[in-house]
């Protein structure tokens, strides 16, 4: 277990408000300030686990939004303390840990969980308690068509996916009858997006060719999988894998002779572009830029230049893998608590639901949320090497049926 104390405001729009209430140096300032008591936050990730790279980079961004913001004064004047458990990516464990983060620490909001079925799990426990959950990892059942009343997060959720894959499959294939496969892992989400794709693949006349799923473990071996793939002569691969398994699937479709687009979906770090250089026919969809700069033509150069230096003053890149995932989602619960003056429950769930966080620049447009759906943002960026790192474009996120 590990606690660390920050005095928690919001990223530039909110740090502004706070300066303008009170100043930085932990004068009181609205709502709640003078009471004394810390706003307490726990943090449940797999740290540890098989998939622990998307725990461990979530957590760097938790850390370092809140240890940016930790000058500007605090939420309403308190601080913010943070405690924080590992999973191991085990359901039990998780509900093991988040018993002891509402009963023991007696937290008043959830952040991270970084693995989709625990996500899931936790449903009955925070509605329970009334203890909202931002999720870094959410499933979707809990955003979207009808979500769960406690849970928010930050970026897409699978089921949201297909809309962006299935207008790239039309940009990129010459026919009006594309030939597409695709293979995740065999997981509830991953289901969900395999699912939407095929009814929206069926739906438009085009032809599903393969629908592989993998096992779930850390280091599977796809070879069977892509040789299946290669076989059904797709012109477009859709892949679900995550980090250094959307690396290898790439090398394993091109090694047997697949050369049209590969289309990989948000579960892996950017950093996946790095080492696929050699083939601008590889496409990553993600949850935030992957960059932005004042001469490029995306706009909120002040909300990211507001992160980045969050970033550097602790040290992390901030490429740094599911790291600025770990940061907006922070974000989002420091904005809420923020504007509800440090409320909990009932207030703070609501508040979070109508709630426009400031990230545009670092996600397409601001983070907002609806009653029918808990997913922060309306479109995903897409990437590929051609070169030099090429932003294709920003896609809206959706069913891909409309």
């Amino acid at each position: 277990m590990g606690k660390r104390v920050a005095a928690a405001a919001g990223v530039g729009v909110l740090l502004a408000g706070i300066t303008a209430c009170g100043g930085s140096g932990g004068d009181e300032v609205s709502g709640a300030a003078g009471s004394g008591e810390p706003i307490r936050i726990g943090v449940d990730l797999d740290l540890s686990g098989p998939f622990s790279i998307g725990g461990q980079g979530a957590l760097k961004g938790i850390e370092a939004y809140f240890d940016a913001v930790n000058e500007a004064g605090g939420i309403a004047g308190r601080e913010v303390e943070l405690t924080t458990l590992d999973s191991a990516a085990d359901v039990n464990r998780a509900l093991s840990n988040v018993q002891q983060l509402i009963n023991q620490d007696q937290v008043d909001a959830l952040l991270g969980v970084s693995v989709s079925s625990i996500s899931e799990a936790l449903d009955p426990v925070v509605a329970d308690h009334e203890i909202p959950l931002v999720s870094v990892a959410a499933a979707p059942s809990q955003i979207f068509p009808d979500p769960s009343d406690w849970v928010v997060m930050a970026q897409s959720v699978q089921n949201q996916q297909v809309g962006p894959a299935v207008q790239l499959i039309g940009e990129l294939v010459d026919s009006d009858q594309p030939r597409v496969a695709y293979i995740h892992f065999d997981s509830a989400a991953h289901h969900g997006f395999g699912n939407g794709l095929t009814e929206a693949v069926e739906s438009r006349g085009w032809e599903l060719t393969a629908a592989e799923v993998v096992p779930l473990t850390a280091a599977p071996d796809v070879r069977a999988q892509a040789s299946n793939i290669v076989a059904s002569r797709p012109d477009v691969v859709v892949s679900l894998m995550t980090d250094k398994n959307s690396k290898l699937l790439q090398e394993t479709l091109r090694v047997q002779g697949f050369t049209g687009p590969i289309i990989q979906n948000p579960d892996t770090g950017p950093d996946v572009l790095d080492q696929v250089t050699d083939d601008p026919n590889f496409y990553l969809m993600t949850h935030t830029y992957i960059d932005n700069t004042e001469s490029d033509d995306i706009g909120g150069d002040d909300n990211w230049a507001a992160m980045t230096d969050a970033f550097d003053a602790t040290g992390v890149p901030v490429d740094t893998a599911y790291s600025v995932r770990g940061y907006i989602n922070a974000q989002v619960l420091g904005n809420a608590l923020e504007e509800c003056g440090g409320c909990t429950g009932a207030e703070l769930r609501d508040t979070l639901v109508g709630t426009t966080v400031p990230t545009d620049g670092i996600t397409p447009g601001d983070i907002s949320f609806a009653e029918d759906n808990h997913q922060g943002v309306e479109a995903v960026p897409i990437y590929r090497w051609n070169g030099q790192l090429e932003h294709v474009g920003d896609y809206p996120t959706g069913t891909g049926l409309d």
